[in-house]
């Protein structure tokens, strides 16, 4: 128990649970308010994977949850380097390595794509992904046709711009020696 309002007692979850509960929902905010609790020491990349691992068995019992994709955040949460704050276009590279994760060929996933080389020089984990023969950014302009009709060319200039300000935000939060 936290405290109580009057006659009301406030309760919050342990620290371990709320980290696996961040992890699941795979926001932005989540991933790294689970990196400043393994920072501070809240939580161990141990007990977190231990009590992963415990929990998959009943994961069948919650079909919004797929349990290879949530172990993998997981795993992929103390791999990571620690990034000091949230970056522009962060959600672009959290949804896009959950649908790649999940094998979805999305908007995001598809800039992931793009920017793979980038992103693997940064420290980013990239989830293992079945090879295309064509080119993402071929697929990328193909479902943006598909969606905005003639709109298509203007979302994807955009989309790229987005895309560079996110690479150059994690180029800048790498120490000087990651180069």
């Amino acid at each position: 128990m936290v405290g109580s309002f009057g006659t009301l007692p406030v309760f919050n979850y342990d620290f371990l649970s709320q980290a696996l509960s961040k992890l699941e929902r795979g926001h932005t905010q989540d991933l790294w308010d689970v990196r400043e609790m393994l920072r501070l020491g809240l939580i161990s990349e141990a007990d977190v994977l231990t009590q992963a691992r415990a929990l998959r068995p009943r994961l069948h019992r919650y079909s919004a949850i797929d349990a290879d994709s949530f172990e993998q955040r997981v795993r992929n949460s103390s791999q990571s380097p620690a990034m000091p704050e949230p970056l522009p276009g962060g959600e672009i590279l959290t949804e896009g390595l959950r649908d790649l994760d999940r094998g979805i060929r999305s908007v995001p996933a598809l800039l992931v794509l793009i920017a793979s080389p980038r992103l693997a020089r940064s420290g980013i984990v990239m989830p293992p992904v079945t090879p295309s023969l064509r080119l993402p950014e071929h697929e990328l302009y193909d479902l943006l046709v598909a969606a905005h009709g003639p709109e298509a060319y203007r979302m994807y200039r955009s989309l790229l711009r987005r895309l560079v300000n996110l690479e150059n935000a994690l180029d800048v939060s790498q120490p000087p020696s990651a180069h």
